[in-house]
Formats: structure tokens, C-alpha cells, sequence
């Protein structure tokens, strides 16, 4: 068994997510437990993150658009 050295709040914090999993898995839930669900969690989304293709979003949310100089902002915003 190790020890591993948190803050108050990260305590408390930790304890409420064991709390929470304890009534969804309903059976006891350990801290080790509670830190196994947060790595796999961070893993699991870590990979997604992985596979996105920043060029592939970026295009899908272009569109093209005529520059407009800032002084006539006001006049296209109240056409």
C-alpha cells in the first residue's frame, strides 16, 4: 500500500466521487477504486483527443466571408 499526499478540498472531493460511485455501482468503493475511474477516465478521453484531426475541425467550421474594416462594423451590424 502506498501513500499518496492530497490537499483538504482534493480529499473532500475525492471522498464525494466515492460516494457518488458507491451509490451507482452499489458496493464499496475504495479510493483506490476512485482513482482507477479518474485514469481511466483521463486515458480514455486522452485518446480521443488523440484521434481528432485539428486541421479537419478547423475546415469544417470555415466559411468564407468579405473582411469588413472595423469602423463600419456598426453600419453592417444595423443594416
Amino acid at each position: 500500500m502506498e501513500i499518496i499526499k492530497v490537499s483538504e478540498k482534493n480529499k473532500a472531493r475525492l471522498l464525494q466521487l466515492a460516494g457518488e460511485l458507491q451509490t451507482k455501482e452499489r458496493k464499496r468503493i475504495t479510493m483506490d477504486n476512485v482513482v482507477s475511474f479518474l485514469l481511466d477516465y483521463y486515458f480514455k478521453n486522452e485518446n480521443k483527443a488523440k484521434k481528432l484531426n485539428l486541421t479537419e475541425i478547423i475546415k469544417k467550421y470555415q466559411f468564407n466571408a468579405k473582411p469588413i474594416p472595423i469602423g463600419s462594423i456598426d453600419e453592417e451590424i444595423y443594416k
